[in-house]
Formats: structure tokens, C-alpha cells, sequence
């Protein structure tokens, strides 16, 4: 449903701000989910039942252009994760839920546009990963 409401494209990089931590805590308010959502900004997004549907609300310009934005994406997978671990029996051990790091690395990529991961040297237009580098990644 969400991608049929946000397109396959703001659908998966609402996937990888959730895949990397983006939502912060989730606030349910009768039938509102709300949550801060750290972007190249922080957005503030809430999820509402409007007359059996499902809208959003986001700061972002998107999102006030009239789109299901990947903000918006990003909170409802955070919502539906919440709800899958409350119907899990017990927490497994924490070593058997570390995260893979390069997973976030590549979904925090998948997020950014194609011009802050390219640096040009000298004539030719050489790919380097500068986001990788400012963080010490490479």
C-alpha cells in the first residue's frame, strides 16, 4: 500500500531512510501516528486514517506539493516493523540482531543525490565516494 500511494521511487528511499534509522521515536495520538524523520533536514511527518485511506503529512517540499512522500514511506515501515516485534514472541540475543554496517552504508548511499557522491579531478569527472570519505568509510 505504501508504494502504491508514494511510487516505486520515493518507496524505496523511504526504505532506506528506515533500513538506516532516519524515524525517530514514533508518537500514536488516537488515530495520528507522528515521528521526526532526519533527511538532509529533520521533517516532521504525520500518518492519519483520512475517511478509510491512508494520507500523510510531511514538512518536506514534496509533501507539500501534494505527494505521498519517502518521509512519509519511511514512518509507515518504522509503524508496520513496530507492529511485526509487538506479535514476535521473546527478543532474540543482541549479538543475534547486530546490523550489517555495510547495509546501512549502502541504503544512506541509495538516499543521497548522485551529485554529492561525485567530486570532479582535474579534466575528467573521477567517481569518488566523497560522502564515504568525509565519514571515514574508505
Amino acid at each position: 500500500m505504501l508504494e502504491s500511494l508514494a511510487g516505486t521511487s520515493a518507496f524505496r528511499h523511504g526504505e532506506a531512510y528506515f533500513s538506516v534509522g532516519a524515524v525517530g521515536r514514533l508518537r500514536l495520538t488516537g488515530e495520528r501516528i507522528a515521528a521526526l524523520v532526519e533527511g538532509s533536514q529533520t521533517y516532521q511527518v504525520e500518518l492519519r486514517d483520512d475517511r478509510g485511506e491512508l494520507a500523510g503529512d510531511c514538512s518536506s517540499p514534496r509533501a507539500a506539493a501534494g505527494h505521498f512522500c519517502k518521509h512519509c514511506v519511511a514512518v509507515g515501515l518504522a509503524w508496520l516493523a513496530e507492529q511485526a516485534a509487538q506479535d514476535k514472541p521473546a527478543a532474540t540475543p543482541a549479538r543475534a540482531r547486530r546490523r550489517d554496517p555495510w547495509r546501512d552504508i549502502e541504503a544512506y548511499l541509495a538516499t543521497q543525490p548522485p551529485a554529492a557522491l561525485i567530486e570532479p579531478s582535474g579534466n575528467d569527472a573521477t567517481v569518488q565516494p566523497v560522502e564515504l570519505r568525509r565519514q571515514g568509510l574508505s
